[in-house]
């Protein structure tokens, strides 16, 4: 649920106010006035989240907020428990749609109030309690990941083997990856410690894509991940394939670009990916007057090759699997 915010606009109003004498009669109805507002805004903004979604109850809301409206303000720690309960329900809400973490709002009740009614707690002991909440979250934030890396994985197998069984062409190596040569090139096939010239898709087993070169790139397999240099060792100048990678020889259990505020991956854990490649060749000519330039890649570190101005400049893009010179 959104919170209301404020103008800016209205503390620098006040400020601006002259300093002439106002009544009591005349700051009440300045203060009703801005009541008036405040009630108008938050009926505003909760009117454009009803019409949005079907599962507001505009009843409902006005009961809760009528709640802590009517509640008696004197009762100063009744008020700190709403606030409290308030605060806390909306971390609740969040880590479960964020993190997927469903706490039990009765077992946080029931040891709030065995901890609030026991003895109070010297320095080390709310030390000791702040580190085992820290421990406890820390722990649950792990076997989110590992439920969510298991999943994957299981979908990815399904996904690898129906591919192979319903599409001619695929071979299936020792260590899971599956490749199917679409072009079959000419010559030795790359050694694991060669810097290859190439073009590449990456997407999920969705389809959706999650990383593409534009232009061709130079990748040293000293640098890219194991399956991306299993794919290309057992490729050709001048060949084309697809390759489907399981996340034991791409990103694992930890997955990759992680967002701490929406809570999600780029790759997940435990997720197959799936790529195809077409290996150019070796990157032995390079052009003269080039200079090099370090990028961040979704699979690695990578290098493209900046051309002299009077050549064509490098552009900026999403990288690559590994370490490469990118060029026209």
């Amino acid at each position: 649920m959104k919170k209301i915010l404020l103008l800016a606009a209205l503390a620098a109003t006040l400020t601006a106010q002259s300093a002439s004498a106002v009544t009591d009669a005349e700051f009440k109805a300045k203060q009703d006035t801005l009541s008036m507002a405040m009630g108008k805004l938050c009926g505003a903004q909760f009117s454009s989240i009803a019409s949005k979604d079907s599962t507001f109850n505009k009843q409902d809301f006005i009961a809760g907020f009528m709640q802590v409206m009517k509640a008696d303000t004197t009762r100063t720690s009744y008020m700190d428990g709403l606030e409290m309960g308030a605060e806390l329900y909306a971390q609740m809400k969040q880590m479960k749609q964020r993190d997927g973490i469903a706490l039990d709002r009765n077992l946080v009740a029931q040891y709030l109030q065995s901890t609030l009614n026991g003895p109070a707690l010297g320095q080390q002991q709310l030390m000791a309690v702040n580190n085992e909440a820290r421990n406890s979250f820390i722990a649950v934030q792990a076997a989110v990941k590992q439920r969510l890396s298991q999943s994957n994985q299981e979908k990815g197998a399904a996904y690898i083997a129906k591919t192979l069984k319903s599409e001619k062409g695929w071979k299936k190596t020792a260590s899971g990856l599956a490749i199917k040569m679409l072009a079959a090139g000419s010559g030795a096939t790359f050694a694991d410690t060669a810097s290859v010239r190439l073009t590449y898709k990456g997407t999920h087993i969705d389809g959706s894509t999650f990383d593409e070169s534009k232009d061709t790139i130079a990748m040293d397999l000293k640098h890219v991940v194991a399956g991306f240099k299993e794919a290309l060792t057992l490729m050709r100048p001048g060949s084309k394939a697809v390759v489907i990678m399981p996340s034991s020889i791409a990103y694992g259990d930890n997955g990759a670009g992680f967002d701490q505020r929406t809570g999600k991956y780029a790759i997940a854990p435990g997720e197959t990916l799936q790529f195809e490649i077409n290996a150019i060749g070796l990157d032995t000519d390079k052009p003269a007057g080039v200079k090099t330039q370090n990028i961040k890649t979704p699979v690695g570190s990578a290098t493209r090759v900046v051309p002299n101005k009077k050549g064509v400049r490098a552009r900026s893009g999403k990288g690559t699997p590994g370490r490469g010179s990118q060029k026209k």
